[in-house]
């Protein structure tokens, strides 16, 4: 994976929060993720087809996730409820299609899937090594996961998943 990969991948997730949401983020690291690798309270995982195919995994603690639902909404969720899930299915398709115009290939994007827990993981495809950029903001902290494969992995990128109980 370049590191235009990583930095276009940051940048795009930086932009979602600050526009979207009013929340600036700072990168906390970026690394290849551990074979075991652990989420946060809910995710949103969405697919790339194409001419490169991958998988997105955007991974939130509960109050960051609370507290983007409150900027969407404009009114504070109690839990993560079902307001909270479409607003994460929402930031998963806001920072996967702003993924997805910056990478040379034709792609297409799957729906999100949202999940709500702890003791599941996400496979990515067979001989990927995702990237995790892991983030904070006044809110907490939260990752993006990313690992694609395909003719268009390596290629210079534009300027500026299956889920499974444990």
């Amino acid at each position: 994976m370049s590191q235009k990969s990583i930095d276009m991948f940051e940048s795009v997730t930086k932009n979602t929060f600050s526009m979207m949401l009013g929340c600036e983020i700072e990168k906390l690291g970026a690394e290849y993720s551990p074979d075991q690798r652990k989420y946060h309270d809910i995710s949103g995982v969405i697919g790339i087809t194409g001419g490169t195919s991958g998988t997105i995994v955007l991974s939130l603690e509960s109050n960051v996730a609370i507290s983007a639902a409150e900027a969407l909404l404009g009114e504070r969720p109690e839990s993560l409820d079902n307001d909270v899930m479409d607003a994460m299915g929402e930031l998963t398709n806001i920072v996967g299609g702003s993924a997805k115009s910056k990478l040379p290939s034709k792609l297409q994007l799957a729906l999100p899937t949202v999940i709500v827990g702890r003791d599941y993981f996400v496979t990515f495809d067979r001989g990927v090594k995702p990237i995790r950029l892991t983030f904070k903001c006044e809110w907490g902290q939260f990752l993006l996961e990313f690992g694609l494969s395909g003719a268009g992995q390596n290629e210079t990128v534009k300027s500026p998943a299956t889920a499974q109980a444990v």
